[in-house]
């Protein structure tokens, strides 16, 4: 007999995979693409603007374990809103047991289990925690992978640094111009309000910190919606530890048309309760998830909004 699910995946890292999902996650009743294979599993969320995509992966490695049972990849819709909440419920057992995930049932839907025992020895209770969320009919997402044209400027940057920038240039309520130059090398994010005033604000440039690559001479501008980079750059604080300079790190790259990417790499570092001593003083080796937003800059959104 047939088994019905098609993947099984568990994890330890519930917090961690809750956060990395709330990234995508910004506004109510939105269905998710989600795509599974061999090698791991990618949600992919768009904006009603067209304007704005947001996919997060895992690779299987991610996880504890990671069974597939297709020769191919299979894809399916979910609420990323009930998907997200079922998650907070089963992070409160973080520690305690790990969260297996299971689609499809025997109803098509995605299953949410755990099981622990307490470990009170006169008493021992066995807790089961079962949640089940319905799947949706799958859209098909736009490849921007595939759309996206020439390197035209870059840079690398710590992702709590951008976020701040991103987060003080709310102030102005108005869309940022993003230019990046060389000789010498500076990012520059800058917003001018009707009502509030300007502000300006300059990545610091440092071998450490942000590192820039420029296609020509000239400096590169493109303006974007406020609200599109704000989405795209905020990061759960606790996946933004200044201590752990591999947690959280971000590329910026834009094409010749100013589709913006931003490829946020963050790790998840092991919560095995040990001390800093038992683990050598540092932070244990973790497991790696990315976040990848693209981003039209504000000509393309109008030109977008005026078809028919």
């Amino acid at each position: 007999m047939e088994r019905t699910e098609m993947v099984v995946m568990r994890t330890k890292h519930v917090k961690f995979f809750l956060n990395v999902l709330q990234m995508i996650r910004w506004c109510n009743n939105q269905v998710v693409t989600v795509k599974v294979y061999h090698d791991g599993v990618t949600f992919v969320s768009n904006d009603d603007s067209k304007s704005l995509q947001g996919t997060v992966s895992f690779r299987s490695q991610f996880f504890e374990s990671f069974e597939f049972f297709r020769d191919s990849r299979h894809v399916f819709g979910l609420s990323l809103g009930s998907f997200v909440d079922s998650l907070g419920v089963f992070a409160a057992n973080e520690g305690l047991a790990d969260l297996t995930i299971k689609w499809p049932d025997s109803t098509g839907s995605v299953c949410l289990q755990s099981w622990f025992t307490s470990d009170d020895e006169y008493r021992p209770v066995q807790n089961t925690m079962y949640a089940r969320v319905t799947c949706e009919e799958a859209d098909t997402p736009t490849d921007y992978g595939a759309l996206f044209g020439a390197d035209c400027s870059k840079f690398l940057v710590r992702s709590f640094i951008l976020k701040e920038a991103v987060d003080d240039l709310e102030w102005p309520a108005a869309a940022v111009d993003v230019t990046i130059s060389k000789d010498p090398d500076r990012v520059t994010l800058q917003a001018e309000g009707d009502a509030a005033g300007g502000l300006e604000i300059e990545l610091g440039i440092s071998d450490e910190q942000t590192r820039v690559s420029i296609g020509n001479s000239e400096p590169v501008t493109n303006r974007y919606k406020h609200r599109h980079l704000k989405i795209a750059t905020n990061i759960a604080v606790n996946l933004l530890q200044a201590q752990s300079p591999q947690v959280a790190t971000t590329q910026v790259t834009i094409d010749e048309q100013g589709l913006m990417r931003i490829h946020h790499v963050m790790t998840a570092t092991q919560e095995s309760g040990a001390t800093d001593e038992e683990q050598g003083g540092g932070v244990s080796p973790g497991v790696l998830a990315q976040a990848v937003f693209y981003i039209n800059p504000e000509d393309i959104l109008r030109e977008t909004q005026m078809e028919p």
